[in-house]
């Protein structure tokens, strides 16, 4: 017995839009008729729910099987749609292959499922002002047509498409601020890399190459600004160690993958040595006047390379040395790319730092300086330095003392602690300070401390030194360990 109008109910296929409007279409009126729920002789079953006399939620079984075939949902305010979603399940397999979302009756999100796999195939969410601002779509499950677009300003933010060819090969390709920045091709279909073309602003700037024919051999390949070959990075046997760079003649290597050196730490990330120690140490020092002096100092470029300045004498980086390192980064595992590099990356200085200490730190493992006029080498050297990772695991002034010959004011008690803050936000043009924690964040780990203003901490982690860790003295004080200050 029908208990409400009778509603022509939606016809059923595969026509997302057409159903929608019928359905709109059809209900538009008895939206705000009361209405509980009816059953007619044609299996058709509806659910309504009522708020003041108005339909907030509606479930519509066209075949009477107990699942929903259709459904809408409507919050109000003050007799006005606030909230929307609409869906449809077009094949009554009892999930939604069509919804759509709305605020303020303006379309935010539309997704659809089109091969009935239970995932969107389709999606598309909308931004204030109505234009696209995140697009994905994927026509058969097989990335025979894929692509996410992400908008800003109606401009194309970033986007990664993806095509299967009818040769088996898939193209992946990524966009940033409407330019191409990486081009890469599985040329078999086994879901393997091949080749990986990166760009920089636009323009090709190297390619990099997994060969299965000539065994595993890698190969990084460089370009000028009109396509020519420049360069070429081998790793022969895929063992993650680039073996040698052949170039053309009057190469510059340090025109090679933006090679800009300017005596100024920026934003790095940490790779996969475990030299927190010296990342946390270079980025405090860069924090403050005298500490940004005196990595000025320790820097020298020429025409083959750097030159580190230490208190133990002068260790050389060839732009040889530096391009090989960058390199670890962009080197394949069995055609699959590193998740992490050996070294930092971001700041080419940072890197020159790190190759020039790697060998001071494996000099003083080897016994090159008398350790016995030195009782803070004789703890380094104690403390262990592994001969194949010299880097990994130091101490949290270490790399102050390497390249001033100072030590820092370690500690432990909460009262030195606080007032060693003091200090810090007194000589902030003039202070060195790093800290580990015991809990709340990452620990047997060094930090930066950046800024000291008040009950306001700023920490660095150098995992990101982009990312700046706001945390109020009270809560720095329960987590922190030991901290490390010295003035410069």
């Amino acid at each position: 017995m029908i208990n409400g109008p009778k509603v022509t109910p939606l016809t059923i296929n595969n026509n997302y839009q057409k159903n929608l409007n019928e359905f709109i279409s059809a209900y538009s009126d008895e939206l705000n008729i009361s209405i509980d729920e009816y059953v007619d002789n044609n299996k058709e079953s509806a659910t309504y729910f009522k708020e003041n006399d108005r339909i907030t939620n509606l479930e519509q079984d066209f075949d009477n099987d107990g699942s929903c075939d259709f459904g809408i949902s409507i919050y109000r305010e003050n007799d006005k749609n606030i909230y929307k979603t609409i869906s449809i399940d077009t094949n009554h397999d009892g999930m939604y292959d069509y919804i759509e979302k709305y605020l303020n009756d303006e379309l935010l999100t539309m997704a659809m499922d089109t091969n009935y796999d239970d995932k969107s195939d389709y999606v598309e969410e909308y931004n204030e002002n109505g234009s696209s601002s995140i697009f994905f779509e994927d026509y058969d499950g097989n990335y025979q047509y894929n692509s996410t677009l992400s908008y800003q300003n109606d401009s194309l933010r970033y986007g990664r498409i993806c095509t299967k060819n009818s040769d088996g090969s898939v193209e992946y390709t990524t966009y940033i601020d409407n330019q191409i920045d990486n081009k890469s091709v599985d040329i078999d279909g086994d879901d393997v890399i091949d080749e990986t073309d990166t760009y920089t602003n636009g323009q090709l700037d190297y390619k990099t190459v997994f060969s299965k024919v000539n065994g595993n051999e890698n190969q990084v390949i460089f370009f000028d600004k009109d396509g020519n070959a420049l360069a070429s990075v081998i790793d022969n046997d895929s063992d993650g160690e680039y073996d040698g760079i052949i170039t053309k003649d009057n190469v510059d290597l340090r025109e090679l993958v933006s090679l800009d050196f300017d005596e100024k730490i920026q934003t790095t990330k940490q790779g996969g040595t475990g030299d927190c120690w010296l990342l946390a140490g270079i980025n405090s020092l860069s924090y403050t006047q005298n500490g940004s002096k005196i990595l000025s100092d320790a820097l020298e470029y020429n025409a083959d390379g750097a030159v580190v300045h230490t208190y133990f004498g002068d260790f050389s980086v060839s732009y040889e040395e530096i391009l090989l390192a960058k390199m670890s980064d962009k080197t394949f595992e069995g055609g699959q790319d590193k998740s992490r590099s050996e070294f930092s990356t971001g700041d080419n200085d940072m890197l020159v730092f790190e190759l020039a200490i790697e060998k001071l730190r494996t000099d003083i493992g080897n016994g090159v300086y008398d350790i016995m006029d030195d009782s803070y080498l004789n703890f380094v050297t104690n403390s262990g330095i592994d001969e194949v990772t010299p880097l990994s695991g130091g101490f949290d002034d270490e790399i102050l003392y390497y390249l001033t010959g100072k030590t820092a004011q370690c500690t432990k008690e909460k009262d030195e602690i606080e007032n060693t803050l003091k200090l810090f936000e007194q000589n902030s043009n003039s202070s060195y300070l790093t800290c580990n924690f015991t809990q709340g964040l990452p620990t047997n780990h060094l930090f930066s401390v950046k800024s000291v203003v008040g009950d306001s901490i700023v920490l660095i982690n150098p995992w990101d030194s982009s990312e700046e860790i706001k945390i109020t003295k009270s809560r720095f004080l329960d987590l922190v360990d030991v901290t490390a200050y010295c003035k410069i």
